[in-house]
């Protein structure tokens, strides 16, 4: 049972991350927009009293945005070793100066497609592979020869 539930737990975390992609962000953002802010070394150090430290991304919802300073509704930070760390929400104001990249997180149906398709692949596989669901091909269905009489 326990290998039931790590395997759907994996397949769980595949798709909260396979189904979306970052773009480049064009023009000026719309106040809730979903984000990632790349920092640079200076905004690693400036920030690091506020989002903690080795924080190399910032992603969240966009509060406002004038000449100087993103204002986002925080959801992680991922560390320069790649580690997230789950946010609540929290607001934090980035100086534009101290960010490399600004992105925008978007849906991605082809993704999402793919995802889908790949996980249900899997996860009959695993059904058939743990014998909870048979194959089309039948086996010999002949009731054995009663036993012999008189003996």
């Amino acid at each position: 049972m326990a290998l039931r539930g790590s395997f759907l737990a994996v397949l769980w975390l595949m798709a909260l991350t396979g189904c979306y992609t970052y773009t480049s962000i064009a023009s000026a953002p719309a106040p809730g927009t979903r984000m990632a802010l790349d920092l640079t070394d200076l905004g690693r150090v400036q920030l690091a009293d506020h989002v903690g430290p080795e924080v190399a991304r910032v992603e969240g919802w966009l509060v406002s945005l004038t000449d100087s300073v993103y204002t986002l509704r925080v959801e992680r930070t991922i560390s320069t070793r790649g580690g997230a760390t789950p946010w609540s929400g929290e607001q934090v104001r980035v100086n534009t100066a101290w960010v490399g990249l600004s992105r925008e997180k978007r849906f991605s149906a082809p993704r999402t497609v793919i995802l889908a398709g790949s996980v249900t692949a899997a996860f009959v596989g695993f059904l058939v592979k743990q014998g909870l669901i048979g194959s089309a091909q039948g086996g010999d269905v002949t009731p054995p020869p009663p036993p012999p009489v008189g003996q």
